[in-house]
């Protein structure tokens, strides 16, 4: 059996590879899901105050505050710097990736992780939804700017960088999380 690809398809299996390289787990989260992300709408901003809490319990758009998702990576940076907390980063397909939501669901909602993060973590949301209205204007060709800085492969990818905005360690989903097995690994590559 002829295994070799047509040069001629090798620029658009490299452009895809690079947008979508993801790792062999057992996740339902694949490129075949996340494939047209471009080809959708932008969003429209919505009417929600930017720097503040939303109700809907959705990311903050810009600032920051421990404890709470921004989408804002430089606010982020600055206030984790500026109040010596660790950074966690979480790449999500919030619409699509079974699991990305069941840890939505198995610690993010949890009232003992969110009471942990008010103290001790700075979190950013950085989105790849089907559903673009999801995303505000401008941020999925950012997204995917990020995802490449931090060679993110799959979905959720969790990266946890110090105060001073290094990577210091990655965290990934499970079926048997909870807020205090998060917690504690998270604590572990913090050393809190």
């Amino acid at each position: 059996m002829n295994r070799r690809i047509h040069t001629t398809a090798m620029p658009a299996l490299l452009a895809a590879a690079a947008l979508f390289a993801f790792t062999a787990c057992d996740c339902p989260c694949t490129a075949d899901q996340a494939a047209g992300q471009d080809t959708l709408p932008a969003a429209d901003q919505d009417e929600t105050p930017k720097t503040a809490a939303r109700a809907d319990g959705a990311p903050m758009l810009v600032g920051a505050e421990p404890g709470l998702w921004t989408m804002d990576i430089d606010a982020a940076k600055a206030l984790a710097k500026a109040k010596n907390l660790p950074l966690l980063i979480n790449f999500t397909g919030s619409d699509w990736c079974s699991w990305c939501k069941l840890m939505e669901e198995k610690v993010f909602s949890q009232e003992t992780w969110k009471a942990y993060a008010k103290e001790n973590a700075v979190l950013v949301w950085i989105d790849f939804p089907k559903d673009r209205a999801k995303l505000p204007a401008g941020m999925e060709g950012r997204n995917a700017g990020l995802a490449k800085t931090y060679g993110v492969r799959g979905y959720p990818t969790f990266v946890v960088l110090s105060p001073e905005g290094k990577e210091i360690g990655r965290l990934g989903a499970s079926r048997d999380a909870s807020p205090e097995s998060f917690i504690g690994q998270l604590n572990g590559i913090t050393g809190r």
